[in-house]
Formats: C-alpha cells, structure tokens, sequence
C-alpha cells in the first residue's frame, strides 16, 4: 500500500488528473499491492473503491512461516471472485534474506 502522502499526490493525479510536474505522462491506472495477511483486504477494497485501481496479491516470501491453509483457501477465494485482482504477486521462493523457513 502507498503511505499517505504518496497517495493523496496519486489520486489527485489519477482521478482529478492534478499531477505534480514532475510526472511527465498521464497517469491512467494503478495497480497496488496486498501481500500480507494485513494488506490483502486493504488492497482489495481499495481497487473495488475506485474505477481505474486493481491489485495484485499474494503473500511474500517473508511471511511464509505464517501463511496457513486458511489463508491460501481466502487468497484462492478471492482471486476467482474479483475482476479487480489482476495479478498474483509477492510471493515465490525467497532463500537471500532467509525470513521464513525453507520447509515453509
């Protein structure tokens, strides 16, 4: 999810298209990202807020130790019943950082 201030300039630009100089072409869309158990529902209900927002979850890497059978049956749940969840994203094999247990 963006911090605050981040998004307050993102949708001001995406949706009054008021951009800041400093974004040289116009912004049509967004795609943000759930991927804690924490951040999915945010990052969904933000999409479903707002016409030209989707999203991509997933759970990461780092979170892995934490991810239960639960959780993947609501993410796969999710997935197949919303058209504002474009991707799946944030989650994989992640072995540099070592957060999680490989056996996870």
């Amino acid at each position: 999810m963006l911090d605050n201030e981040a998004l307050e300039i993102t949708l001001k630009c995406l949706l009054e298209k008021k951009c800041p100089e400093e974004i040289k072409f116009p912004l049509e869309g967004l795609i943000n990202i759930g991927c804690d158990k924490e951040e999915i529902p945010k990052a969904k209900s933000f999409a479903e807020k707002y016409p030209n927002i989707w999203c991509a979850l997933g759970y990461h890497p780092h979170c892995a130790d934490n991810i239960t059978e639960e959780d993947l049956k609501f993410l796969k749940e999710l997935l197949q019943n919303s058209p504002k969840i474009v991707a799946v994203g944030e989650c994989g094999l992640d072995y540099y950082k070592n957060f999680s247990s490989r056996e996870s």
